[in-house]
């Protein structure tokens, strides 16, 4: 028997007893068992939170399999290019399978991650959100003008305040008759409406004060106030606990004297001011957040098409191995039968399916044709044998003999009837 059935096998698993090689499939197992893995604590489909660290623990293992994946694969890759380049029997064949799987794994992993991230951001970011943005915005904006609104107001009346107590009735009773001057200021106060309501000098000591009963705690404004209320700058606070606004006067006439009045923040728009933050906080966060989760699953998509991929394009290779294999082994004893080489045979593998029903009839085919050649063989030698034998006894016959085939031909003519036809043959 020949040595094609070694030969065929050596060409297609060279190098298939390296750790890598025998490491394989267990690192596409793996692959597909960490993509699962991925997928499953992303859903929630797990006690495990999907915390920053996890994430990134799981992004570092897929990106070491799919590096693991790409080893495989480019290993696979150069063998077949070997093969092409030592015009090995089936090699193109070869490649033009592997080429087919990879096409047909890459389309649908490509595909199916630009459209589940193309879902997943239509899904954290609808139409209507930016309606909401818009919403959250105006909102804010709103809290602002309701502020600015108040304020205006107030400075409005605390500059009405200021002029009438700054005025040559009110400055007289301020230098020569301060009793009459706080019931000239208490009624100023009261008649605009003012819960809290001082003169008080720039160092913030309290000169005057109204006899109000609901007189509030002043707020000491800061210095930078004060410079502004000087040079007739609009100067409107707010206290620390948003509970009232401050409006603050130069007085003119008056020695480093000013109006501090202040005014209660209706608690409707304290309490909208602060939900207006609060929900601009809380649409910043989701917002980051959302960018966040697109991104995460964006690149668990990528990820995972990456490790389907790879391993679809791996698998392909291998399947195609185990199919141009047997079809490798058939084309180089084709060509030692075409040599004349009846006595090769092709190993069968019950589990290659019709190639090895093709293997094992062309082993039939062979051997058919080997007892043909080998009976031929035995009956020319059989023919020559009594063309000898026949040859020998005419040779001692006195007769002449002289045998003629069905066209007339002379094919059989013994000494005696040479002699006959040609008496000079004898002389000779």
């Amino acid at each position: 028997m020949s040595d094609i059935s070694k030969q065929g096998e050596n060409d297609v698993t060279t190098g298939e007893a390296t750790v890598l090689i025998r490491l394989a499939p267990y690192i596409v197992a793996l692959a597909m068992v960490m993509a699962l893995a991925t997928f499953v604590v992303f859903a929630g489909f797990t006690p495990i939170l999907p915390t920053n660290r996890v994430v990134l623990s799981l992004f570092a293992a897929d990106g070491l399999i799919i590096l693991m994946l790409v080893v495989l694969v480019v290993h696979q890759a150069w063998k077949l290019r070997a093969a092409r380049k030592a015009r090995q029997a089936g090699a193109r064949l070869h490649l033009r399978i592997v080429g087919l799987f990879s096409i047909i794994a890459a389309v649908p992993a490509l595909i199916m991650a630009f459209v589940a991230s193309t879902m997943l951001e239509r899904g954290l970011n609808p139409g209507f959100m930016q309606d909401l943005r818009g919403f959250v915005g105006n909102t804010a904006e709103a809290a602002r003008l309701y502020r600015d609104s108040q304020c205006k107001g107030l400075l409005r009346e605390a500059d009405l305040a200021a002029s009438l107590l700054a005025s040559g009735g009110g400055k007289a009773l301020y230098d020569y008759d301060k009793r009459q001057f706080r019931a000239y200021f208490t009624s100023n106060v009261k008649a605009l409406g003012f819960t809290t309501a001082v003169l008080l000098k720039r160092n913030g000591d309290i000169v005057e004060t109204p006899e109000i009963a609901s007189q509030g705690v002043v707020a000491r404004p800061e210095q930078a106030d004060f410079d502004d209320a000087e040079k007739n700058e609009a100067v409107c606070l707010v206290t620390d606990d948003n509970a009232s606004f401050v409006a603050l006067r130069a007085l003119r006439g008056f020695d480093q004297t000013f109006l501090y009045a202040a005014r209660p923040v209706d608690p409707f728009a304290a309490q909208f001011s602060h939900d207006a933050e609060g929900m601009i906080a809380l649409y910043s966060g989701f917002d980051s957040h959302r960018r966040n989760i697109e991104v995460a699953f964006a690149i668990m998509f990528v990820l995972l098409a990456a490790i389907m991929l790879l391993s679809a394009v791996w698998l392909g290779i291998g399947f195609a191995n185990g199919l141009v294999a047997p079809l490798r082994r058939l084309i180089r004893a084709t060509d030692q039968v075409s040599s004349g080489n009846l006595y090769v045979q092709v190993p069968i593998n019950k589990k290659e399916g019709d190639l090895a029903h093709l293997g094992e009839t062309f082993n039939k085919m062979t051997s058919e044709l080997r007892i043909k050649e080998n009976n031929l063989m035995a009956a020319s030698a059989l023919i020559d044998e009594r063309r000898m034998f026949t040859e020998a006894v005419l040779s001692g016959v006195p007769a002449e003999i002289i045998g003629v085939d069905a066209g007339g031909h002379v094919n059989v003519l013994n000494p005696s009837a040479r002699k006959l036809l040609d008496p000079t043959s004898a002389s000779t």
